[in-house]
Formats: C-alpha cells, structure tokens, sequence
C-alpha cells in the first residue's frame, strides 16, 4: 500500500532492460531526472534537472531528499516507480488518479 501522497508506476515490461527504458522514458516525458543504475539498488529520482549518482554514493540526507525512486529489477523487470505527488504538482505536471501520467504508459 503506498502513501496517499505518492504515485506509484508499474512497468511490467519483458525483455532485456525494456521495463528499465519505459521507467526512464516515463521520467524523461514528464521532466523527472533519474540516478544512475546500480546493481541490486534503487535508483533516486527529483523532478527538475539534476545530475543524481548512484545509490551507494549518495549519504543518507541525500537519499531522503531524493523525491522518489525506481525499484526492482533493471535488467527483465518488473520496475516500480514511486514518486512525491507533491513534487510532480509544484513542477506544473498534473497527476490524478486514472490519468496518463498514473497509468504511466506500461504495457
């Protein structure tokens, strides 16, 4: 169950890292910059441009400031977005529930 104040993205996705580019085309669309992968960890996402390195090279603060992240697994999916609704909204990009940016293109 996921707080009332994120969205989360499902991208089921099969094939070698085709989940991993529909996430990253999902946060390209819509101005969200991602980290960079990292084997068996999450990748950190702000919404503006931002360079975000990886997962192990982030502190603490830095990983609770990131506004969301990218779960899962990157090479065959599944992947699982989450995302500060609150974040999305102050950027000027529209959420609601049912809409495409919820929906998040997944095929």
């Amino acid at each position: 169950m996921s707080a009332p104040n994120t969205l989360v993205v499902l991208f089921e996705q099969t094939g070698e890292f085709v989940a991993l580019g529909a996430a990253l085309a999902w946060c390209h669309e819509r101005g969200v910059s991602f980290g960079s992968t990292q084997r068996g960890a999450p990748i950190g996402l702000l919404v503006g441009d931002y360079a975000i390195s990886k997962w192990r090279n982030m502190s603490a603060a830095e990983q609770a400031a990131l506004h969301g992240t990218i779960t899962g697994d990157a090479r065959n999916g599944p992947l699982e977005l989450r995302i500060d609704i609150a974040a999305l909204r102050a950027a000027g990009i529209e959420v609601s529930e049912g809409s495409d940016a919820a929906a998040g293109g997944a095929q």
